[in-house]
Order: structure tokens, then sequence, then C-alpha cells
């Protein structure tokens, strides 16, 4: 089962977002609380500079950052001060020589002022917040409960949680129009490859166009495609080669093998074992050299060099003559045909003439007993429909697909009965294609066969 590849970019980026939500969900308290805890700091040190703060009985502080608290308070301030006389039961605690205080940063602090420096400290149960500077040969202290900055923490989280279940459904929105978004863009690019060798055949392997991709994680892939198109060609030319080679060396010896074969058919006793035999080798060479010639036809069209020998030929005519065999080769059969007269082709005539005399071949080698042969030749247009239908039991299922491939041969047919090299039908494919032709082949629920060649024509004239 083949996976979607759009779906599959979908889901990972939507396992992405979620997974940077969760992420965030359990990271985020712990960079809030750094924050604020910090942001706080700073506003310790900005309040302890001012020397009101402990000649007030104001105990409350207002956190005034208004991009990061938007006025939040802070209930319960606790000051110590030596100089100002101002002493809480916590004092001792911010006071002791066990505290780790920290410098803080000079940046931060403003210029000419005393050393500022923060604290956290737990005393049993609470935990504090403080900042002292130095003043008057002493310290100053202020501090607060951590639980109050728990407390905003808390209301900030309650909001953004809110807001996240409020801007889900549009998260998901987003999350698919990316995913749709990434997809396409990916699948764009792939279709361009896929352009690049989906127009690559045998026929323009020779063609070195050297692409250039719009990304270098594509360039490797296509400078590996014009090697292997490099490849192909020189083994396409070496098949070719050997194919030319080996039907030219074939055909010597087997047309001499026929002219023994035909001379001792004729001088053998009618009705003699030895007329016999000849009569056997004389067919089995001739279909030998069927083979050869097919094959060199081939060799020559994978090396584009099957040249033709244009002339206008009377297609009707030739068609009608091919048909005029048909009824003694095949007594069972009924022959019906639809020719219309004087539709001329300018082409090769014997390469035409080859190419309706496989598909004539086949249609009567495979035609059902007592079934049924359908000719027709009918010009639509500009386009010439040359058609030939015969019934058939047991149809291969793959017919359609690989009927053109070379050495193919349906086995549901009982095509190892009937003689053929499954190279005619390939042939014919090669054949149209040097004439800009169209050949193919339908099944109708499997009853028949029909072939299908066609063609434009320009010349349509009574010879």
């Amino acid at each position: 089962m083949l996976r979607s590849l759009r779906l599959l970019i979908i889901v990972r980026v939507f396992i992405c977002v979620f997974i940077f939500v969760l992420l965030n969900r359990f990271v985020a308290p712990y960079a809030v609380k750094d924050f604020i805890t910090d942001s706080i700091n700073i506003e310790l040190r900005e309040v302890i500079t001012k020397t009101t703060v402990f000649t007030s009985n104001t105990i409350d502080f207002q956190l005034t950052n208004p991009k990061v608290f938007h006025g939040f308070q802070i209930r319960t301030l606790i000051k110590c001060s030596a100089y100002y006389k101002v002493f809480d039961s916590n004092c001792p605690a911010l006071s002791s020589e066990s505290v780790q205080w920290q410098k803080i940063s000079d940046e931060l602090a403003p210029a000419n002022e005393p050393l500022i420096e923060s604290a956290s400290i737990d005393t049993g149960n609470k935990h504090w917040v403080a900042v002292r500077k130095t003043d008057h040969g002493s310290y100053d202290y202020l501090a607060f409960d951590k639980d109050e900055i728990d407390d905003i923490i808390d209301f900030v989280w309650s909001v953004r949680n809110r807001i996240v279940r409020y801007y889900a459904p549009l998260l998901a929105l987003f999350s698919l129009a990316v995913g749709l978004y990434l997809s396409s863009y990916i699948i764009s690019l792939l279709n361009d490859v896929q352009l690049l060798v989906r127009e690559t055949d045998a026929a323009n392997l020779e063609i070195q166009t050297n692409p250039q991709a719009y990304f270098k994680e594509f360039q490797s892939f296509i400078n590996v495609f014009e090697s292997l198109k490099v490849r192909l060609k020189n083994s396409f030319d070496q098949t070719s080669r050997f194919s030319s080679n080996a039907s030219h060396e074939l055909k010597k010896p087997l047309t001499i093998l026929r002219g023994h074969a035909e001379q001792g058919l004729k001088s053998a006793r009618d009705g003699s074992p030895e007329q016999m035999h000849f009569a056997v080798i004389s067919e089995q060479v001739n279909q030998l050299i069927g083979i050869t010639d097919r094959l060199l036809l081939l060799a020559k069209a994978d090396a584009n060099s099957l040249a033709l020998n244009l002339t206008n030929v009377d297609i009707s005519a030739l068609f009608n003559k091919i048909i005029e065999d048909a009824s003694l080769l095949r007594s069972d059969l009924v022959i019906t045909h639809k020719i219309e007269e004087n539709i001329c082709w300018n082409c090769d005539e014997y390469l035409i003439q080859q190419l309706i005399l496989n598909l004539f071949s086949n249609a009567i080698k495979y035609a059902s007993q007592n079934g049924t042969i359908h000719f027709s030749l009918i010009q639509k247009g500009s386009e010439v429909h040359l058609e030939i239908t015969n019934s058939a039991i047991n149809i291969p299922q793959d017919l359609n697909g690989k009927a053109f491939d070379r050495f193919y041969r349906g086995h549901e047919i009982g095509s190892q009965l009937i003689e053929g090299s499954g190279l005619g039908l390939s042939l014919c494919k090669e054949i149209a294609k040097v004439h800009d032709a169209f050949i193919h082949l339908d099944t109708n629920q499997g009853s028949s066969v029909r072939a299908v060649l066609t063609f434009k024509t320009n010349s349509i004239a009574a010879l």
C-alpha cells in the first residue's frame, strides 16, 4: 500500500507543533518564574535606593513595570534598617552571615549608587527574595515572600491557559495550512524532477541538457541521473549493435538453408518422408528469417536509424488486399469490414505493410473458434482510424499494459500452442512511432480485442 507524502508532511507538522506546545507547557513555568524573579529584583533595587522607603510605615510594594506586571501588588514587604531603626521578626534571618549575597550587575545599577546585592533566603517554611544596600556604615534590607511570586505566576499561567484554549482551533488550522503549504511546495519540486525523468527515453538519451536544480540538495540527484543516462545510452547502443550484427550474420546462413530446403523439397518424391522433412525445415527457416528481420528493424529503431522511404500509399487498397486472405486462413471465422475508399498516407509502404500484417496475423491466430473479425478504416476529420477487432476468450488481465512489450505472450489465451516470437506488436509500436502515429489495444469485457492505429494524413485522394 502506497503512503501519501502530503499526509505524512501534515502529520509531521502537527506532531512538531504538539511537541512544541507540550515542551512549552513544562518549560515555560521555570522560565517565567526566573523572569519574574529577576524583574522584581530590579524593581526592589530601584525601591531600596529611595530614602523614603524606610521613613514610611507603608509595607505594600506596588510593582510598577507596565510591560511585565500591569499593576500587581506585593502584599507584604519586610524592611530592616539599623540606621532608620526599622525592624521585623524576620530581620535576623536577613542579616545572618550564612546568607550568600550576590552583587547586582553594574549595568543594571544606576550610576553613583551604593553597592546593592540580592539573595534568596530560606527560614523554616518561609522563602524570601531579598535585596540589601550598603548605607550609613550598615545595611538596609528589603524582602518579600516568594509565595507572592507563585501567586503572580499562577495568575499569569491561568491567563495563558485560557488564551491557549481559545487559540487551539486557530493553531490547528495554522498547522494544517503550514503542512499543506510545505507538502505542496515539496511535491512541486519533486514534480520538476519527475518531469525531467518522464521526458527521458531511449530516443533522447544522447541529449545532454545539464539542468541546474533550484536547490543544491537536488543537484546531486540530477547529476546522478545524467550519469545514468550516459550509462544507459552506452548499454542501448551496445545492445542495438549486437542485435543488428547478429541479425545480419544470421540472415546469410538462414537464406542459404532456405535455398537448400526448397531445392530438396522440389527434388524429393511427392508425399515421401524426405519431402515432409524438407517442408518442416523450410517452414522453420522462414520463421527464423522473419524473427531476424524483426530484430533488425527493432535494433534500427532503438538506434534511431530506422530510415523511411516515404511514398503516397493507398491504405484502402493495401488493407483490402490483406483482408482477402483472411477467409483463406481461417474458414471458421465470420469476416466483416467497413473500408472507406481512396484513403492515402505519405508513409513507408514496406513498414506499414509489416505493421498491418502483424496486426492481421495476431487477429487471425488468436480469434476464438467460430468467432468473428471486423476490419475498419474510417477517416474522422484529419485523423484516420485503422481497426482490427477479433473475438477472443480468456484474455490476459495484463494484455493492455504489456501487449507491446518485447517477447510478451499472454499465457491465458493458450499462446504456448500458437507459434510466435512476441516481437510483432513491439515492432508495430516502433513503426507507428517513426510515422508519428499512435497504436493501442482495447479489450471489451473479456470477449474481444481491438487493435487501433490512428494517424493523420493530408493526402486523401483517388489514385
